[in-house]
């Protein structure tokens, strides 16, 4: 703003006085969010910030400007494009989940322009698909987990003994107990006579008829004798 008084002044005139003022304000600018004020995008997804500044009061694009943004991402410069002059830009990425602030402002080494701040959001989301994909790969993490997991417990239950060896090792168990473990003893008649039986049921297989009519019959409980023969007299030479 500036002040002037002036005057004049001539013989035979009457002399006059008046008091200027003018007013210098700074240039107009318009400050352009290309890529969005309000941005969504998906998780992981990027963002190139793009701004563009125009000088209205002379109707050109504004060049050698310093953009600058700060907020919830950082704070950094947006580069002028050298093929797109009055355009600045800033490229974010790996952007996680959430909302985030951007503000932009600008300035001139002139002091010539008058700039307002520009605010950017941005969201990044998850879409439905990606969530159905999470669910479906929290469910097959845990069915994986469950199976191997039953598998280990079989595996030192049942599979890491032959059956045999099991029973061995649980019979060694019950002898830590106070009352005696319970043993079936089968006596020396049946068992003969269940093998006797199992050999029988063998050799019948192959030959027509039952074995058991050709072969006499053997009486378990009877004692076999033998008889001992006197020794042979020796030979005299």
């Amino acid at each position: 703003e500036l002040n002037f008084n002036s005057s004049c002044r001539k013989t035979n005139y009457q002399s006059s006085s008046d008091a200027l003022k003018i007013t210098v304000r700074q240039i107009k600018t318009n400050i352009t969010v290309i890529s969005g004020e309000v941005v969504n995008i998906g998780v992981g997804g990027s963002l190139l910030l793009n701004i563009s500044i125009y000088d209205i009061d002379n109707n050109v694009s504004l060049t050698n400007a310093t953009v600058r943004f700060s907020g919830d991402l950082g704070q950094g410069v947006l580069i002028e494009d050298p093929d797109n002059p009055g355009s600045y830009q800033a490229y974010f990425e790996n952007i996680g989940l959430g909302t985030y602030r951007i503000i932009i402002t600008v300035t001139e080494s002139s002091g010539y322009y008058l700039f307002g701040d520009k605010e950017v959001t941005l969201s990044a989301t998850i879409s439905e698909g990606e969530v159905m994909l999470i669910w479906g790969s929290l469910i097959a993490s845990i069915v994986a987990a469950i199976t191997i997991g039953g598998y280990f417990i079989a595996y030192q239950k049942y599979l890491k003994y032959p059956k045999s060896v099991r029973k061995v090792h649980k019979f060694k168990r019950t002898l830590k107990r106070k009352s005696a473990p319970s043993v079936d003893i089968i006596s020396r008649d049946d068992s003969f006579k269940s093998l006797h039986k199992e050999g029988l049921g063998k050799v019948s297989r192959f030959k027509p008829g039952k074995l058991e009519d050709k072969l006499p019959s053997l009486d378990i409980k009877s004692e076999a004798k033998f008889e001992e023969k006197p020794p042979s007299p020796e030979k005299k030479p």
